[in-house]
């Protein structure tokens, strides 16, 4: 029904007399259904043309990916510097700037009831650097680039732990207690699953418990050791990419596939354009010589002919420096335009930089055109991506390792992390730039009294440049006294009363002082008064119901005696009018005789 399709009606069958006799019954080719188009309900349908039906040419289409070998990979990676820096760019440039570890708390700095007694910041600088020396002395970061470069063109790779822990098999789960010795590389082709986690109420349900090194031969030599099983606590597995839990074609048992399958189609038709192009290049001006009578000359005593002639003709380019031909030979140069070949390459530079997951600016060096630094973007984009990889790839096993060292060099902390360093400089134009915005900021915050001085003078990054004390995180107000004409009394001690005498005992000292607000008050009520707007008796009686422990006294007091005048305001002269001149004394004033 509308708006809908309608399905187009399904051909008659050809009658039985138009079959051929000369066939051989087919009952799957000749049921009737098998002889209705199928027909596609999410496009177009053409019954005549075969589109959208069975007989559409698209519908045979069907992928297969490009499966490689480890020998293939390896090649890819020795001789293809496209396929090097896909692989292992990425992993270079995680470990670049290197990795912060923060260690924030002991299990010492806590008391028996578990709350924070202190914390001892000289013994964790002094761990952070027992833990750097034994990086250092493993070769932990050469083990790990190592391992994740394996795991990106091979689909997986392991690290051996050579773990100390008394045990005499390997087989069996490491204990908690084992002493880190080394650390050993193994390629996933050397390793087979042999025993799964079977407890469906396990954690590692489904998961690999014993490993099965097959040593593989090294430079024609058969692998050190026989087979071993190996317990999973003993190795960092590095699984690769996995669509699936099952093993698909290519993969090793227990890992995935490796970037390459990706990319070696487009690093293909790169290659493939690249020779194409420098063919082209040597062919581009050969010379060519069109002979007359070549077959015969060919077929002269088995061509002794066209020898004799070459030999001739190039007797005479070497005596003549020109060449010299029949009238009736032609000779020429070949050439061959080596136009849109530019845009060709452009082309597939695009294609290979989004199959590596790759800018072009870190995979080719190209620069943005325009106005500024065009890869600045691009460039801080890759470093986002590469942070988020190292955080899902190489962060695990560093941590992994790093908690087998700090349980053997007295224990593991309660609060410690590991962090990777900035990827992004900033010059020195960018910091002064930052320095400014936040000195700005502080300025502003300051002048709002969102926040104190002190408060401002706590940034990170003022302190490191100014050498100020680092204070704590809350800051305690001094307490003010009551009395502020005595900065040195008591705050405790109620403010002194009419000839210092105190305020009786119990009695609340508000009732006996005028805050802020009321003196404001008072003053106001005098300023009426003498301008005139207020009559003086009123004002008395203002204050009067206005702060009840006063008396008529101190109130009329307050307000002034009755023939107070204030002073006339000078009136400013008019805008270009001269200035009003200075006072100048009587005329019969004697003038003041100089002091001796």
């Amino acid at each position: 029904m509308w708006p809908f399709r309608r399905r187009a009606p399904a051909p008659e069958a050809p009658p039985a007399a138009a079959a051929r006799l000369d066939r051989v019954p087919d009952p799957d080719l000749d049921a009737p259904e098998a002889r209705v188009p199928r027909l596609r309900a999410d496009g177009f349908v053409d019954t005549l043309a075969g589109h959208g039906t069975d007989r559409d040419p698209r519908l045979g289409m069907y992928f297969l990916p490009d499966l490689l070998t480890e020998e293939q990979e390896i090649q890819i990676v020795r001789g293809s510097w496209l396929g090097k820096r896909i692989v292992g760019d990425i992993v270079d440039e995680a470990f670049r700037p290197g990795w912060e570890l923060e260690i924030g708390e002991h299990a010492q700095a806590r008391a028996a009831n578990g709350d924070v007694a202190g914390v001892d910041e000289q013994y964790a600088e002094e761990r952070k650097r027992n833990v750097r020396a034994a990086w250092k002395r493993l070769g932990v970061m050469k083990a790990l680039r190592t391992a994740l470069k394996w795991e990106r063109a091979h689909g997986g790779a392991a690290i051996m732990l050579g773990l100390d822990d008394k045990q005499t098999k390997p087989d069996q789960k490491a204990r908690d207690t084992a002493k880190l010795r080394w650390l050993r590389v193994i390629r996933a082709r050397d390793l087979y699953p042999a025993r799964y986690y079977t407890d469906p109420f396990a954690d590692k349900y489904g998961e690999v418990e014993l490993w099965q090194i097959i040593p593989s031969s090294r430079n024609g030599v058969s692998g050190p050791s026989p087979q071993l099983l190996v317990h999973e606590s003993r190795l960092i597995i590095f699984g690769g990419d996995r669509v699936t839990d099952t093993v698909e074609q290519g993969q090793l048992p227990g890992f995935g596939d490796g970037v390459l399958m990706l990319v070696v189609a487009a690093l293909r038709r790169f290659a493939s354009a690249i020779d194409g192009m420098e063919i082209t290049a040597r062919r581009n001006g050969e010379p060519w010589w069109k002979v007359k009578g070549l077959p015969e000359l060919l077929a002269l005593d088995k061509g002794s002919g066209f020898t004799a002639r070459a030999q001739a003709k190039e007797m005479a380019r070497s005596a003549l420096k020109t060449n010299v031909i029949d009238a009736e030979d032609e000779f020429g140069m070949a050439t061959a335009p080596l136009t849109g070949y530019r845009e060709v390459f452009e082309i597939l530079k695009d294609e290979l930089a989004a199959a590596g997951g790759m800018p072009k600016t870190i995979l080719w060096g190209d620069t943005p055109g325009g106005i500024g630094d065009g890869s600045a973007g691009p460039r801080q984009d890759w470093y986002a991506t590469v942070a988020a990889w190292a955080e899902d790839h190489a962060l695990p096993p560093l941590e992994r390792i790093t908690q087998i060292l700090m349980r053997e060099d007295g224990g593991e902390p309660l609060e410690w992390e590991i962090e990777l360093c900035p990827l992004w400089e900033a010059s020195e134009k960018e910091e002064a730039e930052i320095e400014k915005l936040e000195a700005d900021t502080d300025v502003a915050l300051v002048a709002a009294q969102i926040v104190a001085p002190s408060q401002a003078a706590q940034r990170e990054r003022w302190r490191k440049r100014f050498n100020l004390p680092e204070m704590g995180d809350a800051l305690d107000p001094a307490a003010i006294p009551d009395d502020i004409r005595d900065p040195g009394a008591d705050p405790n001690a109620p403010p002194p009363v009419d000839g210092g005498a105190l305020p009786p005992a119990g009695e609340p000292v508000q009732a006996t002082a005028l805050n802020g607000a009321q003196m404001a008050g008072l003053l106001g009520i005098v300023r009426a008064v003498t301008a005139g707007e207020v009559p003086r008796e009123a004002a008395i009686e203002i204050v009067l119901a206005s702060v009840p422990t006063l008396s008529r006294e101190q109130a009329t007091r307050m307000i002034g005696p009755e023939d107070f005048k204030a002073l006339a305001k000078p009136v400013p002269p008019a805008f270009g009018a001269p200035a009003a001149p200075q006072d100048q004394p009587p005329p019969d004033a004697k003038p003041k005789e100089p002091a001796p």
